[in-house]
Order: structure tokens, then sequence, then C-alpha cells
């Protein structure tokens, strides 16, 4: 199960939170082979960040992955989901932080994996 948790310190419109979710969903599944079924999304705008410790567009991914020890994907992952959020919201990519975990288990719809 993917649970990803975006923070980004400036606003969000509705549409671009679409966008933002069409684009996890189809990269996921395309990247990672992970089925949509089991994808949590968590977007949160008006955060407090401070790139560098300036005040600057600035985006903190925490992508929770669980059965990838090997970390297969994440780089592919990582420079496109840094691309959608250059894209979609214009936070430069030195601005965009990544944080993958491997997930040892998770539960869904009360079954422990």
């Amino acid at each position: 199960m993917p649970f990803i948790v975006s923070r980004v310190n400036k606003k969000i419109d509705d549409s671009d939170k679409e966008k933002l979710r069409a684009g996890y969903i189809e990269k996921i599944e395309r990247i990672l082979g992970k089925p949509r079924s089991y994808i949590m999304l968590d977007i949160q705008d008006n955060c407090t960040l401070f790139p560098k410790g300036e005040n600057q567009p600035a985006a903190y991914i925490e992508a929770n992955i669980y059965g990838n020890r090997n970390n297969t994907g994440y780089a592919q992952l990582s420079q496109e989901v840094t691309d959608m959020f250059n894209e979609i919201l214009n936070i430069p990519s030195e601005n965009i932080f990544i944080n993958f975990q491997d997930i040892p288990g998770f539960s869904i719809d009360g079954n422990f994996f």
C-alpha cells in the first residue's frame, strides 16, 4: 500500500489537486505496479515550509510504500513526481524533497499484510 503525504507551502486549487491525484495514481500503478485500490493520498496546502531556511515555494513528500525493500522504481518515481510538482505548481525542483520509507506491514479493511 502506498500512502503518499504531500505538503506544500502555497495554496493549491481544486483543479491542481485533481491533477496531482490523477498523476500520482498513474505513476504509482505504472512504475511500482501497485493497484489503485490500495493507494492512499494526502495533499496538504498552505503548510509552513522553509527550504534551505528561506521563504520559497517548496514541497515535502513522504512516500510510505509496502513491499519494496529493494527500492525498485524509486528513482523513476522521484523524477516523475518532481517534474509533476514543478509543472503543476511551479515549485522549483531543488525545493522538492521526497522521503521514501519502506513499510514492513499494513492493514486495510481489517486485513493485515
